[in-house]
Formats: C-alpha cells, sequence, structure tokens
C-alpha cells in the first residue's frame, strides 16, 4: 500500500491540475482588477471631459448656470455614466475666471471593499478653469 501512494506520488500525474488549481485564481484577480482599473480611467476621462465643456458653456455670455449643467449632464450621459455628477459652477463675472467642478461617484465591481479600505476611493472629480471675457 506504501509503495502505491510512493509510487503515485512520484510519478507526477496531476501536477498540472495542482498548478492551475494555484495560478487560476491569481489570473482572475488581475483579470477583474484590470476591468475595474480600467473603468476607473474610463470614467476620470468622461468626467474631465464633461467639466472642460461646462467651462466651453460657462465663458458664454448668454449662457446660464442651468444650461452649463445640462452640457455637463449631457456629456456624461453620452459617455454612458448613468449616475448623478455633482457640479459646482463659480466666477461668472466678466474679468474673473469661470470653474466647473464635476463629481461622479463611482464603485469598483470586483473587489469594491478592498480598493475602497486601502485607496479610499469613493468619486472622480475634476475641475476646468477659463478666464470670462466680455
Amino acid at each position: 500500500m506504501i509503495r502505491r501512494l510512493l509510487k503515485l506520488f512520484l510519478s507526477g500525474k496531476g501536477v498540472s491540475t495542482v498548478e492551475t488549481a494555484l495560478v487560476f485564481p491569481i489570473f482572475v484577480v488581475l483579470l477583474l482588477g484590470t476591468i475595474d482599473v480600467s473603468r476607473y480611467f474610463w470614467t476620470m476621462y468622461a468626467v474631465s471631459h464633461a467639466s472642460n465643456e461646462g467651462v466651453r458653456m460657462g465663458v458664454l455670455s448668454e449662457a446660464t448656470d442651468a444650461e452649463v449643467m445640462s452640457v455637463v449632464t449631457q456629456v456624461l450621459t453620452s459617455s454612458g455614466m448613468n449616475k448623478t455628477p455633482t457640479v459646482a459652477i463659480s466666477g461668472r463675472t466678466p474679468g474673473s475666471d469661470v470653474s466647473v467642478s464635476v463629481a461622479m461617484p463611482f464603485t469598483f465591481l470586483f473587489i469594491p471593499k478592498l480598493v475602497t479600505g486601502v485607496v479610499g476611493l469613493t468619486s472622480v472629480s475634476s475641475s476646468a478653469v477659463m478666464q470670462y471675457e466680455p
């Protein structure tokens, strides 16, 4: 009996199965982490683009704050964002800088507690500034 077990142990059968069982979870975590990080960068780009478009609308003299918020929301919606952004507009007087800040909540899909606990990332924000010239 012991001889059979020793022969089976030394034969090397099933080594690839054990290696796969050890490497596969690591591969899956790396794959899902890559997807989450890619989503984060996509959201960061969309929020940056929305703040740029908002400030471009904000420097126009006939534009209202509601129209600026509408442009920001439209850009985010066309980028596939379905959460409600926080938009702050300041400095809409002639000769001053117009600032549009956009913040969008973001949650990681696959390992949210780990990333949020370690990094503390719960939203993506961006701001853009242009000078308001009448």
